[in-house]
Protein backbone atom coordinates (compact mmCIF):
# COMPACT_ATOMS: atom_id res chain seq x y z
CA UNK A 1 0.00 0.00 0.00
CA UNK A 2 1.49 3.66 -1.48
CA UNK A 3 -1.43 5.12 -0.32
CA UNK A 4 -2.01 7.79 2.86
CA UNK A 5 -5.54 7.85 3.57
CA UNK A 6 -6.95 11.06 4.16
CA UNK A 7 -9.63 12.57 6.53
CA UNK A 8 -11.13 15.55 3.73
CA UNK A 9 -12.57 17.83 5.38
CA UNK A 10 -14.87 20.83 3.79
CA UNK A 11 -13.19 23.58 6.38
CA UNK A 12 -13.92 27.31 4.63
CA UNK A 13 -13.56 26.20 1.01
CA UNK A 14 -10.36 24.04 1.18
CA UNK A 15 -9.89 20.58 1.71
CA UNK A 16 -7.80 19.99 4.72
CA UNK A 17 -5.77 16.39 4.71
CA UNK A 18 -6.14 15.09 7.93
CA UNK A 19 -3.29 12.17 8.01
CA UNK A 20 -4.97 9.57 9.48
CA UNK A 21 -2.73 6.00 8.32
CA UNK A 22 0.10 4.96 7.71
CA UNK A 23 2.72 4.33 5.21
CA UNK A 24 3.65 7.71 4.32
CA UNK A 25 4.72 8.86 1.22
CA UNK A 26 8.62 10.17 1.30
CA UNK A 27 9.46 12.39 -1.03
CA UNK A 28 12.36 13.39 -2.52
CA UNK A 29 14.00 15.66 -4.92
CA UNK A 30 16.82 15.71 -7.79
CA UNK A 31 17.46 18.94 -9.92
CA UNK A 32 19.40 18.78 -13.10
CA UNK A 33 21.52 21.78 -13.82
CA UNK A 34 22.76 23.07 -17.06
CA UNK A 35 26.33 23.33 -16.03
CA UNK A 36 28.69 22.90 -12.69
CA UNK A 37 30.28 26.95 -13.01
CA UNK A 38 28.50 29.87 -13.47
CA UNK A 39 29.31 33.38 -13.82
CA UNK A 40 27.64 36.22 -11.84
CA UNK A 41 24.90 38.01 -14.42
CA UNK A 42 24.19 34.51 -15.81
CA UNK A 43 21.26 32.49 -15.43
CA UNK A 44 20.95 28.75 -13.71
CA UNK A 45 18.91 26.42 -16.11
CA UNK A 46 17.24 23.81 -13.88
CA UNK A 47 14.94 20.38 -14.81
CA UNK A 48 13.17 19.42 -11.11
CA UNK A 49 12.54 15.53 -10.42
CA UNK A 50 10.52 14.86 -7.53
CA UNK A 51 9.88 11.36 -7.13
CA UNK A 52 8.38 8.92 -4.11
CA UNK A 53 11.58 7.28 -2.54
CA UNK A 54 9.93 3.81 -2.29
CA UNK A 55 10.07 3.65 -5.90
CA UNK A 56 11.32 6.43 -7.70
CA UNK A 57 8.14 6.95 -9.78
CA UNK A 58 7.69 11.01 -10.54
CA UNK A 59 5.28 11.76 -8.13
CA UNK A 60 1.93 13.76 -8.54
CA UNK A 61 1.63 13.96 -4.70
CA UNK A 62 3.29 17.80 -3.97
CA UNK A 63 2.20 20.42 -6.73
CA UNK A 64 4.66 23.04 -5.18
CA UNK A 65 8.37 22.86 -4.68
CA UNK A 66 10.80 25.18 -2.91
CA UNK A 67 14.16 26.04 -4.61
CA UNK A 68 16.77 27.97 -2.35
CA UNK A 69 20.14 29.46 -3.23
CA UNK A 70 22.79 29.62 -0.16
CA UNK A 71 26.14 31.82 0.27
CA UNK A 72 29.15 30.87 1.06
CA UNK A 73 29.27 32.68 4.66
CA UNK A 74 25.75 30.43 5.09
CA UNK A 75 23.21 32.82 4.57
CA UNK A 76 19.75 32.17 2.16
CA UNK A 77 20.48 34.69 -0.86
CA UNK A 78 17.00 33.70 -2.72
CA UNK A 79 13.94 31.42 -2.88
CA UNK A 80 11.83 29.86 -5.71
CA UNK A 81 8.52 28.47 -5.08
CA UNK A 82 6.97 26.99 -8.81
CA UNK A 83 4.49 24.78 -9.48
CA UNK A 84 4.57 20.96 -10.43
CA UNK A 85 3.31 18.74 -13.29
CA UNK A 86 3.46 15.33 -13.34
CA UNK A 87 6.96 15.19 -10.32
CA UNK A 88 8.56 18.10 -12.84
CA UNK A 89 9.36 21.37 -13.38
CA UNK A 90 11.49 23.78 -15.66
CA UNK A 91 12.84 26.67 -13.63
CA UNK A 92 15.74 29.09 -14.16
CA UNK A 93 17.50 31.42 -11.55
CA UNK A 94 19.35 34.59 -11.95
CA UNK A 95 22.71 35.23 -10.46
CA UNK A 96 22.92 38.67 -8.78
CA UNK A 97 26.23 40.51 -10.75
CA UNK A 98 27.04 41.75 -7.31
CA UNK A 99 27.70 37.82 -6.10
CA UNK A 100 31.48 37.41 -4.42
CA UNK A 101 33.36 34.55 -6.38
CA UNK A 102 32.57 31.15 -4.08
CA UNK A 103 30.99 28.04 -3.56
CA UNK A 104 26.85 28.18 -2.93
CA UNK A 105 24.48 25.84 -2.79
CA UNK A 106 21.20 24.98 -4.69
CA UNK A 107 18.42 23.08 -1.96
CA UNK A 108 15.52 21.45 -3.18
CA UNK A 109 12.31 20.47 -1.37
CA UNK A 110 8.87 20.62 -0.87
CA UNK A 111 6.23 21.35 2.18
CA UNK A 112 5.84 17.74 2.35
CA UNK A 113 9.41 16.94 3.46
CA UNK A 114 9.64 19.37 6.27
CA UNK A 115 8.03 16.75 8.38
CA UNK A 116 11.28 14.62 7.90
CA UNK A 117 14.68 15.81 8.22
CA UNK A 118 16.36 18.60 6.49
CA UNK A 119 18.97 15.69 4.98
CA UNK A 120 17.09 14.39 3.15
CA UNK A 121 16.53 17.94 0.93
CA UNK A 122 18.69 17.95 -2.56
CA UNK A 123 21.95 19.74 -2.45
CA UNK A 124 23.99 20.64 -4.16
CA UNK A 125 27.11 22.77 -4.42
CA UNK A 126 27.89 25.21 -7.91
CA UNK A 127 31.03 27.29 -8.35
CA UNK A 128 30.38 30.68 -8.80
CA UNK A 129 32.80 33.39 -10.50
CA UNK A 130 32.53 37.05 -10.18
CA UNK A 131 34.33 37.96 -13.75
CA UNK A 132 35.51 41.40 -11.52
CA UNK A 133 37.34 39.75 -9.22
CA UNK A 134 40.27 38.23 -9.05
CA UNK A 135 40.68 34.34 -10.50
CA UNK A 136 41.08 32.57 -7.12
CA UNK A 137 43.85 29.78 -7.53
CA UNK A 138 44.94 27.54 -5.45
CA UNK A 139 48.55 26.39 -4.50
CA UNK A 140 49.78 23.53 -6.32
CA UNK A 141 53.55 22.40 -4.90
CA UNK A 142 50.99 21.31 -2.37
CA UNK A 143 51.14 17.51 -1.88
CA UNK A 144 48.18 15.48 -1.31
CA UNK A 145 45.60 17.50 -2.31
CA UNK A 146 42.37 16.30 -0.74
CA UNK A 147 39.54 15.10 -3.32
CA UNK A 148 35.93 14.74 -3.15
CA UNK A 149 34.68 11.67 -5.69
CA UNK A 150 32.11 13.53 -7.03
CA UNK A 151 32.01 16.59 -9.30
CA UNK A 152 28.76 17.45 -7.88
CA UNK A 153 28.68 15.88 -4.85
CA UNK A 154 24.63 15.28 -3.22
CA UNK A 155 25.13 13.58 0.00
CA UNK A 156 22.22 10.56 0.26
CA UNK A 157 21.45 10.22 3.74
CA UNK A 158 22.16 6.54 5.29
CA UNK A 159 18.96 4.96 5.12
CA UNK A 160 19.68 5.20 1.58
CA UNK A 161 21.45 2.70 -0.66
CA UNK A 162 21.69 3.41 -4.60
CA UNK A 163 20.93 0.19 -6.19
CA UNK A 164 18.17 1.31 -8.20
CA UNK A 165 18.23 -0.50 -12.11
CA UNK A 166 19.92 1.84 -14.17
CA UNK A 167 18.72 3.14 -17.52
CA UNK A 168 20.91 3.33 -20.43
CA UNK A 169 21.18 6.62 -22.20
CA UNK A 170 22.64 6.34 -25.76
CA UNK A 171 24.01 9.77 -27.17
CA UNK A 172 25.32 10.73 -30.84
CA UNK A 173 26.65 13.73 -31.93
CA UNK A 174 26.54 14.32 -35.95
CA UNK A 175 29.24 15.78 -35.99
CA UNK A 176 31.05 15.74 -32.96
CA UNK A 177 33.61 17.93 -34.77
CA UNK A 178 32.15 21.40 -36.43
CA UNK A 179 33.02 24.90 -36.92
CA UNK A 180 31.15 27.65 -35.43
CA UNK A 181 27.70 28.77 -36.64
CA UNK A 182 26.69 25.16 -37.57
CA UNK A 183 24.07 22.84 -36.90
CA UNK A 184 24.49 19.53 -34.54
CA UNK A 185 22.25 16.84 -34.45
CA UNK A 186 21.71 15.35 -31.30
CA UNK A 187 20.43 11.29 -31.43
CA UNK A 188 18.69 9.78 -27.75
CA UNK A 189 18.12 6.56 -27.18
CA UNK A 190 16.89 5.20 -24.01
CA UNK A 191 16.97 1.34 -23.01
CA UNK A 192 16.03 -0.56 -20.12
CA UNK A 193 19.13 -3.32 -18.38
CA UNK A 194 18.34 -5.72 -21.58
CA UNK A 195 18.54 -3.54 -24.47
CA UNK A 196 14.70 -2.97 -25.37
CA UNK A 197 13.54 0.69 -25.39
CA UNK A 198 12.41 2.37 -23.10
CA UNK A 199 10.22 5.79 -23.27
CA UNK A 200 11.59 8.15 -20.42
CA UNK A 201 11.56 12.35 -19.79
CA UNK A 202 14.69 13.87 -20.91
CA UNK A 203 16.30 17.34 -19.63
CA UNK A 204 19.34 18.30 -21.91
CA UNK A 205 22.01 20.87 -22.09
CA UNK A 206 25.03 22.12 -24.13
CA UNK A 207 27.24 24.14 -22.63
CA UNK A 208 30.83 24.93 -22.78
CA UNK A 209 33.31 22.89 -20.30
CA UNK A 210 34.73 24.49 -17.72
CA UNK A 211 37.32 23.56 -15.21
CA UNK A 212 36.96 21.34 -12.50
CA UNK A 213 37.65 23.71 -9.24
CA UNK A 214 40.23 22.57 -6.44
CA UNK A 215 39.29 19.24 -4.98
CA UNK A 216 37.00 17.55 -7.37
CA UNK A 217 37.62 14.56 -8.98
CA UNK A 218 38.57 15.08 -13.00
CA UNK A 219 37.45 11.17 -13.47
CA UNK A 220 33.97 11.22 -15.74
CA UNK A 221 32.97 8.49 -14.89
CA UNK A 222 32.54 9.56 -10.80
CA UNK A 223 30.01 11.88 -12.08
CA UNK A 224 27.08 10.99 -11.09
CA UNK A 225 23.71 12.78 -10.90
CA UNK A 226 21.36 9.79 -10.19
CA UNK A 227 23.20 9.95 -6.34
CA UNK A 228 19.45 11.47 -5.45
CA UNK A 229 17.88 8.55 -7.48
CA UNK A 230 17.97 5.78 -4.39
CA UNK A 231 15.95 3.72 -2.89
CA UNK A 232 14.93 4.17 1.04
CA UNK A 233 15.86 0.97 3.43
CA UNK A 234 12.56 1.37 4.69
CA UNK A 235 10.03 2.64 2.40
CA UNK A 236 7.22 3.06 4.79
CA UNK A 237 9.25 5.26 7.36
CA UNK A 238 7.44 8.21 8.87
CA UNK A 239 8.30 10.67 10.84
CA UNK A 240 6.76 11.22 14.90
CA UNK A 241 4.94 14.36 13.53
CA UNK A 242 3.17 15.63 11.09
CA UNK A 243 3.13 19.35 11.30
CA UNK A 244 3.19 20.16 7.51
CA UNK A 245 0.32 19.43 5.08
CA UNK A 246 1.36 18.51 1.95
CA UNK A 247 0.28 21.25 -0.67
CA UNK A 248 -1.94 19.06 -2.66
CA UNK A 249 -3.93 21.87 -4.78
CA UNK A 250 -0.79 24.18 -5.35
CA UNK A 251 0.05 27.24 -3.32
CA UNK A 252 -0.48 26.98 0.14
CA UNK A 253 -0.76 29.67 2.88
CA UNK A 254 -1.26 28.49 6.66
CA UNK A 255 -0.86 30.64 10.14
CA UNK A 256 -2.81 30.72 13.58
CA UNK A 257 -5.25 32.85 14.55
CA UNK A 258 -4.39 34.38 18.62
CA UNK A 259 -6.46 35.86 21.23
CA UNK A 260 -6.69 36.88 24.39
CA UNK A 261 -3.48 36.39 26.45
CA UNK A 262 -1.52 34.92 23.32
CA UNK A 263 -3.43 31.73 23.23
CA UNK A 264 -4.22 29.92 19.72
CA UNK A 265 -7.93 31.25 19.22
CA UNK A 266 -10.51 28.20 17.60
CA UNK A 267 -13.54 28.66 15.06
CA UNK A 268 -12.51 32.33 14.15
CA UNK A 269 -13.46 34.07 10.90
CA UNK A 270 -10.28 34.25 8.77
CA UNK A 271 -9.77 36.77 5.84
CA UNK A 272 -7.31 36.28 3.28
CA UNK A 273 -7.22 38.94 0.28
CA UNK A 274 -4.50 39.91 -2.36
CA UNK A 275 -4.37 43.14 -3.01
CA UNK A 276 -5.10 44.58 -6.62
CA UNK A 277 -7.44 45.84 -8.93
CA UNK A 278 -8.72 42.40 -9.75
CA UNK A 279 -9.45 40.89 -6.43
CA UNK A 280 -9.01 37.49 -4.77
CA UNK A 281 -10.56 37.09 -1.14
CA UNK A 282 -10.51 33.68 0.38
CA UNK A 283 -12.48 32.77 3.83
CA UNK A 284 -11.68 29.97 6.52
CA UNK A 285 -12.64 28.77 10.01
CA UNK A 286 -9.99 28.11 11.97
CA UNK A 287 -9.50 24.83 13.55
CA UNK A 288 -9.43 23.59 17.15
CA UNK A 289 -5.65 24.72 17.43
CA UNK A 290 -6.43 28.05 16.16
CA UNK A 291 -4.78 26.88 12.66
CA UNK A 292 -5.83 28.02 8.98
CA UNK A 293 -5.08 27.30 5.57
CA UNK A 294 -5.76 28.77 2.20
CA UNK A 295 -5.09 27.86 -0.87
CA UNK A 296 -3.77 30.22 -3.41
CA UNK A 297 -4.47 31.02 -7.34
CA UNK A 298 -2.09 30.49 -9.74
CA UNK A 299 -0.34 34.09 -9.31
CA UNK A 300 3.42 34.52 -10.27
CA UNK A 301 5.98 37.41 -8.63
CA UNK A 302 6.01 38.93 -5.75
CA UNK A 303 3.09 40.59 -4.34
CA UNK A 304 1.08 41.21 -1.35
CA UNK A 305 -1.05 39.13 1.44
CA UNK A 306 -3.52 40.62 3.40
CA UNK A 307 -4.61 38.59 6.37
CA UNK A 308 -6.98 38.90 9.11
CA UNK A 309 -9.48 37.14 11.71
CA UNK A 310 -12.38 38.10 13.55
CA UNK A 311 -14.71 36.06 16.56
CA UNK A 312 -17.93 35.98 15.93
CA UNK A 313 -18.73 39.40 17.55
CA UNK A 314 -16.98 40.88 15.49
CA UNK A 315 -14.02 41.29 17.62
CA UNK A 316 -10.34 41.88 16.01
CA UNK A 317 -7.76 38.72 16.77
CA UNK A 318 -3.56 38.74 16.31
CA UNK A 319 -2.46 36.79 13.04
CA UNK A 320 0.50 34.89 12.73
CA UNK A 321 1.27 33.49 9.05
CA UNK A 322 3.90 30.05 8.61
CA UNK A 323 7.35 30.88 7.35
CA UNK A 324 7.83 30.05 4.07
CA UNK A 325 11.11 28.32 4.02
CA UNK A 326 12.74 25.49 5.48
CA UNK A 327 13.97 26.77 9.42
CA UNK A 328 16.97 24.08 9.19
CA UNK A 329 20.45 25.87 7.53
CA UNK A 330 22.08 23.90 5.15
CA UNK A 331 25.87 22.44 6.27
CA UNK A 332 28.51 24.68 5.20
CA UNK A 333 30.53 23.70 2.26
CA UNK A 334 33.79 22.40 3.08
CA UNK A 335 36.31 24.22 0.79
CA UNK A 336 36.69 27.62 -1.06
CA UNK A 337 36.60 27.86 -4.06
CA UNK A 338 39.75 28.01 -6.39
CA UNK A 339 41.92 26.55 -9.25
CA UNK A 340 45.07 25.77 -11.18
CA UNK A 341 47.03 28.13 -12.56
CA UNK A 342 46.80 25.88 -16.13
CA UNK A 343 42.69 27.10 -16.10
CA UNK A 344 43.36 30.68 -16.01
CA UNK A 345 43.43 31.17 -20.25
CA UNK A 346 40.09 28.93 -19.87
CA UNK A 347 38.67 31.14 -17.12
CA UNK A 348 39.42 34.11 -19.19
CA UNK A 349 37.43 32.73 -21.88
CA UNK A 350 34.35 32.17 -20.00
CA UNK A 351 34.95 35.72 -19.05
CA UNK A 352 35.54 37.24 -22.32
CA UNK A 353 32.52 35.41 -23.87
CA UNK A 354 30.41 36.83 -20.84
CA UNK A 355 31.44 40.36 -21.18
CA UNK A 356 30.84 39.89 -25.21
CA UNK A 357 27.47 38.51 -24.70
CA UNK A 358 26.11 41.05 -21.92
CA UNK A 359 26.93 43.85 -24.50
CA UNK A 360 25.12 42.57 -27.11
CA UNK A 361 22.58 41.39 -24.83
CA UNK A 362 19.65 44.19 -26.06
CA UNK A 363 20.19 42.65 -29.39
CA UNK A 364 19.93 39.47 -28.53
CA UNK A 365 17.48 37.96 -26.35
CA UNK A 366 18.55 34.69 -24.22
CA UNK A 367 15.55 34.85 -22.63
CA UNK A 368 11.84 35.24 -22.41
CA UNK A 369 9.09 35.57 -19.84
CA UNK A 370 7.03 32.93 -20.25
CA UNK A 371 2.77 33.88 -20.84
CA UNK A 372 0.98 33.36 -17.27
CA UNK A 373 -2.81 33.66 -16.74
CA UNK A 374 -4.26 36.85 -16.11
CA UNK A 375 -6.03 37.10 -12.49
CA UNK A 376 -9.89 36.63 -12.68
CA UNK A 377 -11.96 38.04 -9.96
CA UNK A 378 -13.34 35.60 -7.40
CA UNK A 379 -16.54 36.75 -7.79
CA UNK A 380 -16.75 37.06 -11.78
CA UNK A 381 -17.43 40.29 -13.56
CA UNK A 382 -19.05 43.35 -11.77
CA UNK A 383 -22.26 44.25 -13.71
CA UNK A 384 -21.63 47.62 -13.15
CA UNK A 385 -18.81 50.10 -13.66
CA UNK A 386 -18.48 53.68 -12.54
CA UNK A 387 -15.45 55.62 -13.75
CA UNK A 388 -15.82 58.49 -11.05
CA UNK A 389 -13.82 61.17 -13.03
CA UNK A 390 -17.10 60.82 -15.39
CA UNK A 391 -18.86 62.86 -12.63
CA UNK A 392 -18.90 65.09 -10.41
CA UNK A 393 -17.04 64.18 -7.23
CA UNK A 394 -18.70 63.59 -3.91
CA UNK A 395 -17.87 62.45 -0.85
CA UNK A 396 -18.24 57.97 -0.93
CA UNK A 397 -21.69 58.49 0.72
CA UNK A 398 -22.93 61.12 -1.48
CA UNK A 399 -21.37 58.92 -4.47
CA UNK A 400 -23.93 56.35 -3.66
CA UNK A 401 -26.77 58.48 -2.81
CA UNK A 402 -25.98 60.67 -6.22
CA UNK A 403 -24.90 58.17 -8.76
CA UNK A 404 -24.25 54.37 -7.59
CA UNK A 405 -27.93 53.78 -7.13
CA UNK A 406 -27.80 50.28 -6.50
CA UNK A 407 -25.45 51.43 -3.30
CA UNK A 408 -28.03 52.57 -0.20
CA UNK A 409 -26.27 53.50 2.71
CA UNK A 410 -28.19 52.99 5.86
CA UNK A 411 -28.37 54.70 9.59
CA UNK A 412 -29.81 52.39 12.59
CA UNK A 413 -29.17 52.86 16.08
CA UNK A 414 -26.43 54.26 15.67
CA UNK A 415 -24.72 52.10 13.13
CA UNK A 416 -24.28 52.85 9.61
CA UNK A 417 -24.83 49.95 6.95
CA UNK A 418 -24.61 49.19 3.29
CA UNK A 419 -27.66 47.66 1.20
CA UNK A 420 -27.72 46.26 -2.40
CA UNK A 421 -30.79 46.80 -4.22
CA UNK A 422 -31.38 44.03 -6.76
CA UNK A 423 -32.57 45.82 -9.66
CA UNK A 424 -33.54 42.47 -11.40
CA UNK A 425 -35.65 41.13 -8.24
CA UNK A 426 -36.77 44.50 -7.58
CA UNK A 427 -36.42 44.33 -4.15
CA UNK A 428 -33.40 45.12 -1.42
CA UNK A 429 -30.89 42.11 -0.51
CA UNK A 430 -31.04 41.66 2.98
CA UNK A 431 -27.27 41.21 4.26
CA UNK A 432 -24.44 42.83 4.50
CA UNK A 433 -22.74 43.13 1.11
CA UNK A 434 -19.05 42.31 0.44
CA UNK A 435 -16.89 45.69 0.75
CA UNK A 436 -13.97 46.01 -0.86
CA UNK A 437 -10.94 48.27 -1.58
CA UNK A 438 -8.49 47.54 -4.27
CA UNK A 439 -9.51 44.34 -3.44
CA UNK A 440 -9.10 43.97 0.52
CA UNK A 441 -12.54 43.27 2.72
CA UNK A 442 -13.69 46.22 4.77
CA UNK A 443 -16.32 45.17 7.84
CA UNK A 444 -17.08 48.58 8.94
CA UNK A 445 -19.62 50.63 6.83
CA UNK A 446 -18.25 53.50 8.28
CA UNK A 447 -14.29 53.13 7.35
CA UNK A 448 -15.62 52.65 3.26
CA UNK A 449 -17.07 55.86 3.71
CA UNK A 450 -14.31 57.84 5.61
CA UNK A 451 -12.10 57.34 2.50
CA UNK A 452 -11.49 60.01 0.51
CA UNK A 453 -13.18 59.86 -2.71
CA UNK A 454 -10.77 62.06 -5.05
CA UNK A 455 -8.49 59.03 -4.46
CA UNK A 456 -10.69 56.77 -6.15
CA UNK A 457 -10.85 55.80 -9.75
CA UNK A 458 -13.69 53.33 -10.30
CA UNK A 459 -15.97 51.47 -8.36
CA UNK A 460 -17.13 48.20 -9.24
CA UNK A 461 -21.25 46.41 -8.10
CA UNK A 462 -22.72 43.54 -8.07
CA UNK A 463 -25.71 43.70 -7.44
CA UNK A 464 -26.83 39.69 -7.12
CA UNK A 465 -26.65 37.55 -4.36
CA UNK A 466 -24.01 35.26 -5.16
CA UNK A 467 -21.69 32.10 -3.32
CA UNK A 468 -17.81 31.79 -3.16
CA UNK A 469 -15.80 29.26 -0.75
CA UNK A 470 -19.10 28.26 1.33
CA UNK A 471 -20.82 31.67 1.97
CA UNK A 472 -23.41 33.45 0.53
CA UNK A 473 -23.08 37.51 -0.40
CA UNK A 474 -25.78 40.06 -0.52
CA UNK A 475 -23.97 41.76 -3.42
CA UNK A 476 -20.73 43.36 -3.73
CA UNK A 477 -19.33 46.83 -3.86
CA UNK A 478 -15.64 47.39 -4.91
CA UNK A 479 -13.70 50.97 -4.23
CA UNK A 480 -10.66 50.71 -6.80
CA UNK A 481 -7.86 53.26 -5.87
CA UNK A 482 -5.72 54.78 -9.12
CA UNK A 483 -2.59 53.06 -7.69
CA UNK A 484 -4.57 49.40 -7.49
CA UNK A 485 -2.39 48.18 -4.58
CA UNK A 486 -4.58 50.04 -1.20
CA UNK A 487 -1.52 51.83 -0.46
CA UNK A 488 -4.04 54.79 -0.71
CA UNK A 489 -6.08 54.30 2.31
CA UNK A 490 -5.52 53.34 6.01
CA UNK A 491 -6.25 49.81 6.80
CA UNK A 492 -7.43 48.53 10.41
CA UNK A 493 -4.46 47.98 12.71
CA UNK A 494 -5.47 44.32 13.41
CA UNK A 495 -4.93 43.77 9.40
CA UNK A 496 -1.51 42.09 8.54
CA UNK A 497 -0.01 42.95 5.67
CA UNK A 498 3.17 41.63 4.09
CA UNK A 499 4.84 41.30 0.85
CA UNK A 500 4.30 37.49 -0.03
CA UNK A 501 6.32 35.66 -2.93
CA UNK A 502 3.93 33.65 -5.54
CA UNK A 503 5.25 31.25 -8.44
CA UNK A 504 8.46 32.38 -9.53
CA UNK A 505 8.10 33.10 -13.21
CA UNK A 506 9.50 31.27 -15.76
CA UNK A 507 11.63 32.06 -18.62
CA UNK A 508 12.10 30.54 -22.14
CA UNK A 509 15.50 29.43 -23.98
CA UNK A 510 16.41 31.24 -26.74
CA UNK A 511 18.82 29.03 -28.93
CA UNK A 512 21.05 30.27 -31.60
CA UNK A 513 19.96 30.56 -34.68
CA UNK A 514 21.89 30.27 -37.76
CA UNK A 515 23.60 33.57 -39.51
CA UNK A 516 22.21 34.64 -42.32
CA UNK A 517 26.30 35.07 -43.02
CA UNK A 518 29.12 34.04 -42.60
CA UNK A 519 30.22 36.60 -40.11
CA UNK A 520 28.05 36.77 -37.02
CA UNK A 521 26.32 40.52 -37.51
CA UNK A 522 25.33 40.68 -34.18
CA UNK A 523 28.41 38.40 -31.85
CA UNK A 524 26.61 35.30 -30.40
CA UNK A 525 28.88 34.29 -27.54
CA UNK A 526 26.41 32.73 -25.24
CA UNK A 527 28.39 29.75 -22.65
CA UNK A 528 25.31 27.89 -22.84
CA UNK A 529 24.86 26.64 -26.75
CA UNK A 530 21.25 25.25 -25.74
CA UNK A 531 19.04 23.70 -22.75
CA UNK A 532 15.76 21.62 -23.33
CA UNK A 533 14.44 20.06 -20.39
CA UNK A 534 11.33 18.34 -21.83
CA UNK A 535 12.55 15.92 -24.58
CA UNK A 536 10.38 12.75 -24.58
CA UNK A 537 11.00 9.58 -26.09
CA UNK A 538 9.04 7.65 -28.39
CA UNK A 539 8.00 3.88 -28.37
CA UNK A 540 11.47 3.11 -29.34
CA UNK A 541 13.12 5.20 -26.98
CA UNK A 542 14.55 7.59 -29.37
CA UNK A 543 14.23 11.12 -29.67
CA UNK A 544 15.83 14.00 -32.07
CA UNK A 545 17.30 17.21 -31.15
CA UNK A 546 19.00 20.13 -33.10
CA UNK A 547 21.02 23.01 -32.35
CA UNK A 548 23.60 25.81 -33.50
CA UNK A 549 26.77 26.50 -32.21
CA UNK A 550 27.56 29.99 -31.40
CA UNK A 551 30.60 32.21 -32.58
CA UNK A 552 32.54 30.81 -29.67
CA UNK A 553 34.93 28.52 -30.35
CA UNK A 554 35.87 25.62 -27.64
CA UNK A 555 34.96 22.19 -25.59
CA UNK A 556 31.29 21.88 -24.96
CA UNK A 557 29.69 19.26 -22.42
CA UNK A 558 26.55 17.81 -24.09
CA UNK A 559 24.88 16.39 -21.22
CA UNK A 560 21.56 14.47 -20.70
CA UNK A 561 19.46 13.55 -17.85
CA UNK A 562 16.84 11.31 -18.15
CA UNK A 563 14.12 9.58 -16.12
CA UNK A 564 11.37 6.87 -16.95
CA UNK A 565 7.62 6.76 -15.39
CA UNK A 566 8.84 3.43 -14.06
CA UNK A 567 11.67 5.28 -12.14
CA UNK A 568 14.26 4.41 -13.84
CA UNK A 569 17.22 7.11 -14.24
CA UNK A 570 20.22 7.74 -16.07
CA UNK A 571 22.90 9.76 -17.72
CA UNK A 572 25.01 9.93 -20.42
CA UNK A 573 28.18 12.87 -20.79
CA UNK A 574 29.66 13.81 -24.75
CA UNK A 575 32.49 16.49 -25.62
CA UNK A 576 31.56 18.92 -28.96
CA UNK A 577 34.50 20.40 -29.88
CA UNK A 578 33.63 23.86 -31.80
CA UNK A 579 36.19 24.92 -34.14
CA UNK A 580 37.04 28.36 -36.14
CA UNK A 581 36.74 27.98 -39.80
Amino acid sequence: MRMIIFLLMVWGGFLVPEMMAQPYIREKVFVHTDRDLYLTGEKIRMKVYVTDAAFNHPTPFSKVAYLELWGPDGLPIEQLRFPLFDGKADISLLLDRNLHSGYYQLRAYTRWMLNGSAEDFFLLPLAVLNPEEEIPLFDESVENLPEIPNRIKAEASDSLVCDIDPLAVVLSLSPEKTAVGTRVVVNIHTLDVNGNPLPANISLSVAKKSPIPFGFSEKEEEWNPLDRFCRPVNPVYAPEKLTFLPELFGMLVSGTVFGPENKAYSEAEVYLAIPGKIPHVKWALADSKGRFYFNLPDRYGVGELVVFATDSSGSHLRVKLDPVIAAAVPPPFPLSLSFSQKDTQLLKELFLNHQIQTAYEDEISVSKDLPTKPPIPFYGIAERTYRLDDYTRFSIEETFIEIIYQVHVLHREGKTLLRIYDQYADAMLEGDPMMLVDGIPFLNAENLLAINSRKIEQVDVLSTRYFSDNRFMDGMVHLITYEGRGDAVKLPDHYLRQNYSFYTPGSAFIPVTLPETPDFSVPDFRNLLHWEPNIVTDSAGKARVEFYTSAAAGKYEVRVVALTSDGLGGKTVKTLEVVYP
